[in-house]
Formats: C-alpha cells, structure tokens, sequence
C-alpha cells in the first residue's frame, strides 16, 4: 500500500520578513503532491483571494498573484487542498510599501509674473509620482473645481531609486475669476497613500487693460509677451490661432511657442517673426512645374511655384509673403479639395459640389504633437513651485 502524503509548500515569495518597494508584489508557492490540487486559496490580511494556479507537470504546480498593497506589515496564508481532501497550509508575512515617495508638483500655467484678465482662466498643473494618481483636489478659493487628469506617459528623473516606474500627469482647471488674488490649491494622493499639496495665486487685474496675459479656455493656455502683442497686431485669430503649448526655448535657447497654425519665434534682436513650419513638415521645396502658370496666376523666382484661384485669393487676403512665405510645393489633392505648402503654413481648399471653403491647416499643432511623441516629453517643465 502507498501512503499518499499531505502536499508540500515551498519557494514562496515575497520571501518572509522582507521588505518590498512600492508598487505591484509578486506573491508565489511551488506546490509539490502527489494528487492533483484541487485548490489553492490565499489569505491576505485574512482577506480571501483566489490565485492563479498553473500545473507545471512532474507531480509540481505553482501559484501567482500580483497586487498593490498599502504601506505596512502584510500576513499571507496560503491553503492548498489535494484531490483526496488532505489539506496544507503556510503562513508568513512581509513589509509592503517600502519607503513612500510624495508626487512633485510644479504650476506650468500661467507664468508666474502673468497680470490677468478677469473673466475665464485656469491653471496647468504637472504631477511627477511613482503610481497611478488616486485621487486630485483642486480649489479656487476654496471653491472644488473639476480637474481634467492626462496621463503624459512615463517621466525621465525623479530620484535615485531607478527601479521604480515613474509617472507625468497634467492637471488642467478652470474657472472664472473676478479682479484680485485668487489662490489655488492642489492635494494630489497616489494609490500607494503618497500624498502632496501645494498652493499657488494667481493675479487678477481689475481691468483688462492692464493684463498682460491672454487665457484660451479652448486650449488652456496663456499668450505672454512678447507674442501676446504680435499676437494682437497680426489677425492671430485668423492666421495663427490659439496657443497649444507653453512658451519654450530650443537647443540654442531662443524663445517659441506653438499656436495651431503657426510658431512664433524670438530673435536675438527681440523681434518676433513666424516658424518656418511649412518647410519643416513638408520639406525642401519641390522641383517647380514644367507647365506654364497660365492666366491669373503668380508666380514666385524664389521656388519656380506659382499660386492661383481660390488659394492665390487668401494668400494676398491675409497677409501674402510676410505670413505665409513662398510656396514649397503646387497644389496637390486631398480627400476634400485640394491644398498647397507654403514655407509657414499649409492652405486647404475642402470643396462642396460648385463651393469651396479655404482655411488654414493646424500645422503648427500637428508639429507640436509629433516633435513631443518623437522627444517623449509632455511639455517644457517649470521650476516654479
């Protein structure tokens, strides 16, 4: 007669009386029997949880579970039951959470020195954590203020402790302010029980002549000088839009920021003048055409390309070689119409049977999304607390 022996527990992990650093542990077992297991149940702070039970072959199985714990002393008991009922079990416990790592936050929005406007405004908040954000508070005066949470991917420094994932996150708000100061108050927890608050007031102006900074609510946004003035005396609306970014310096240290159809830009002389984003996203200029341009066309020496009709039209409307530069390239067609390249923007024609519609691409926003994908950076960082 064989004698059927209890099952056996072994190679359990995270092992007893250690320590675990913040974030997903890894609990396991190898179970040795001589029989099929027929369960395998953990207690976790007598809290019943069901693993996963995988049959490695040779009389072996193991159990997994992952999860993220709360700071402090954890006790596990695992249970294992065989299919002729003979029951083992095993007890032991471990410190989870590790040291906790409050969030960093930092107000990206508006700058610090921004005068601004009554009427709508809001803030842009950067929070750097080692976890998922549990839970975000934002108050204006006290007042609860719905908060938009985008997760911008992993950050790229943080502290020493390389082995933990690290986490960006803009946190946007709004609301409408009336002259004075308004403080803003962020409590950003992460779901390890990290917790941070930070406070911060923003300027607001009686009147609206004296502010020196331009909230876009369809972006959230501010316009500072030195674009907010080109901005005004330039038909921004028209031809360069709202601002998708913060201002940002290059490899070099001059000044830019992103609007949907254009970039501005600050010399070293102080002036500003608009990006070259047409050549930027479509390239050098194309080998003009070998065709004559024909009536009602014009054409330009310093690329061979001529412009015509509905394009020609809004280029001469709307500000001609300073705004949009020489064309790059001849029209080409698109889904809807048809459009052509210039060395600052990209006009579009979209046609409905005998009617056409002109506008401007975002060029300027598309080359912002692809140049922050491309660097892996949400948007430029600021010191200020």
């Amino acid at each position: 007669m064989t004698l059927t022996t209890r099952p056996e527990i072994s190679e359990i992990s995270p092992d007893p009386n250690s320590s675990q650093p913040p974030g997903d542990v890894a609990i396991g077992a190898t179970i040795n029997s001589q029989r099929s297991i027929e369960e395998a149940l953990l207690l976790i702070d007598d809290e019943e949880v069901i693993p996963e039970l995988h049959d490695e072959g040779d009389s072996r199985w193991r159990i997994e579970h992952e999860q993220v714990f709360e700071r402090g002393e954890r006790a596990i008991t695992l249970k294992v039951t065989d299919s002729s009922g003979r029951t083992t079990e095993h007890s032991w416990t471990f410190e989870a959470g590790g040291d906790l790592i409050d969030p960093r936050l930092a107000l990206l929005s508006p700058p610090q020195d921004a005068l601004l406007a009554p009427g709508d405004n809001g803030v842009v908040i950067q929070a750097t954590t080692f976890a998922d954000i549990d839970s975000v508070q934002i108050t204006f005066d006290g007042e609860p203020i719905n908060a938009e949470i985008e997760d911008m991917g992993t950050g790229t420094e943080y502290s020493n402790q390389d082995d933990l994932p690290i986490y960006d996150w803009q946190i946007r708000a709004d609301s409408r302010l009336q002259g004075g100061g308004t403080q803003v108050d962020a409590e950003i927890t992460d779901e390890f029980g990290a917790t941070t608050t930070a406070s911060w007031t923003l300027r607001i102006v009686w009147d609206e002549d004296d502010a020196n900074a331009r909230f876009f609510r369809d972006t959230g946004e501010y316009l500072v000088e030195p674009f907010l003035s080109y901005w005004e005396d330039n038909d921004g609306e028209t031809t360069i839009g709202s601002p998708v970014a913060a201002p940002l310096a290059d490899e070099n240290g001059a000044q830019m920021q992103y609007f949907k159809f254009a970039r501005l830009e600050l010399d070293e002389d102080g002036d500003v003048h608009r990006g070259l984003i047409g050549r930027e996203m479509f390239g050098e200029p194309e080998n003009p055409p070998d065709r004559a341009p024909g009536s009602g066309a014009r054409q330009f020496e310093a690329t061979g390309h001529f412009i015509v009709g509905t394009i020609r039209d809004f280029w001469e409307d709307n500000g001609g070689l300073e705004v949009f530069g020489y064309p790059v390239s001849q029209e080409f067609e698109t889904d809807n119409g048809y459009a052509q390249y210039f060395e600052r923007a990209l006009i579009e024609v979209s046609q409905f049977g005998s009617h056409e519609f002109v506008e401007l691409a975002p060029l300027g926003e598309r080359l912002y999304n692809s140049r922050t994908q491309e660097s892996g950076q949400a948007r430029p960082d600021d010191d200020g607390d």
